[in-house]
């Protein structure tokens, strides 16, 4: 049951409401990457399985006004404080700049990526299949890179992975334009996967500036 549909199904209506609430996470997983030098490792852990429960939970909870932003933002600032752990490894190895630069160029092809999407007039509902048969393909080389270390194999992981998310931006991007009536939990989930995508990228990207650096 949906409580309520939002005002008018505008595509620009909802692609504004969907990416204001991915602003605000960002801004939440911000100030929680700040604080993350000063949480325990083994709570940052804790709180990161606790959001990966919490994604697939918003799904359950998505129509339940109050609870879903909670869930939402809970999921925000425990990645932020995973996401700022990661951070703080490249800092302290002297890597500062490599974080600003994953960090630009991130946003340079979520910008161009998420225009293509708003804009496009291809149909597009087919490619969600292809990136979660990739996106399964990057996780079961991920595995397998944790018992093979080798460098230039992690490299292609991360490579694949920015690809994949990239592609996932323009899928949910273009998703949101095209979905019609929707309710203000659909706008929240909508926005948890355009929010995924963008951290996931960010992740990918600064792995593979941190193995040009000599850093992975």
């Amino acid at each position: 049951m949906y409580e309520r549909s939002l005002s008018t199904p505008r595509p620009g209506s909802l692609v504004g409401k969907v990416l204001g609430y991915v602003a605000a996470a960002m801004g939440v997983s911000a100030v929680a990457a700040l604080a993350a030098p000063a949480v325990p490792r083994g709570l940052s852990l804790i709180l990161m399985l606790l959001a990966i429960v919490g994604v697939f939970a918003l799904n359950w909870v998505k129509d339940k006004p109050g609870i879903n932003l909670a869930v939402y933002f809970f999921v925000a600032a425990a990645l932020g404080l995973g996401v700022g752990a990661i951070i703080d490894t490249y800092v302290a190895a002297g890597l500062g700049s490599i974080v600003v630069d994953a960090a630009a160029t991130t946003a340079v092809i979520s910008l161009g990526a998420g225009y293509y999407g708003y804009t496009t007039n291809r149909d597009l509902s087919r490619l969600g299949s292809i990136l979660f048969i990739a996106l399964i393909g990057v996780v079961v080389a991920s595995i397998i890179g944790i018992f093979v270390h080798l460098p230039l194999f992690g490299l292609l992981i991360s490579a694949a992975a920015a690809a994949v998310f990239t592609g996932y931006i323009v899928y949910d991007i273009n998703r949101t334009v095209h979905a019609g009536a929707a309710t203000e939990g659909d706008a929240i989930v909508l926005a948890m996967s355009i929010y995924l995508d963008l951290v996931n990228l960010f992740l990918a990207v600064l792995r593979i500036l941190g193995y040009f650096s000599g850093r992975e």
